[in-house]
């Protein structure tokens, strides 16, 4: 499947980022800047596989002309380095995912839901300070669907791919 971004008159067409990700056309132009697509790794168990390569992929063949990926992980790892190298934008959440275990951990009911709140206001001030348009959850749907969904869909576009 080829990659289509506008028709003859200019208008978007059905568009892909990549062949696994799909933008309604209406979300597809910003007049100012390239849409900034957050793609969020969520794997916190010590390993790079297959969801780390799928993020890779899709990271370095997004259209830039239309698109700025912006890779989130919350470990530290390799492909991190490797999309930095190709010229992404890499942020990491590993300290502010060690805080968020270490509550949930506790066992504690109500400081865990304290603790979940926070978590969203985290997101969303991620969201605002890097200009974030449209989240791709990399792993699953219950993945993120506590504190990254309800931040991006209310204010934005939300995407998930299943692995």
């Amino acid at each position: 499947m080829q990659p289509r971004h506008t028709v003859d008159d200019g208008q978007p067409s059905t568009a892909l980022i990549s062949s696994r990700f799909f933008v309604h056309p209406e979300h597809c132009v910003r007049p100012d800047r390239p849409l900034r697509v957050l793609l969020v790794e969520a794997n916190e168990d010590g390993t790079t596989g297959g969801s780390h390569q799928a993020l890779f992929d899709l990271a370095v063949g997004m259209n830039r002309e239309r698109y700025e990926p912006v890779a989130l992980f919350y470990e530290d790892n390799i492909v991190g380095r490797r999309l930095r190298d190709a010229g992404v934008e890499v942020h990491s959440f590993a300290q502010e995912r060690a805080d968020e275990v270490r509550v949930h951990q506790s066992g504690r009911k109500l400081a865990k839901l304290l603790e979940l709140g926070r978590a969203v206001q985290r997101r969303h001030a991620f969201l605002r300070a890097h200009r974030i348009d449209i989240v791709h959850l990399n792993n699953a749907p219950e993945t993120g669907s506590d504190d990254w969904l309800p931040v991006s869909g209310a204010l934005l576009r939300c995407t998930m791919s299943i692995r």
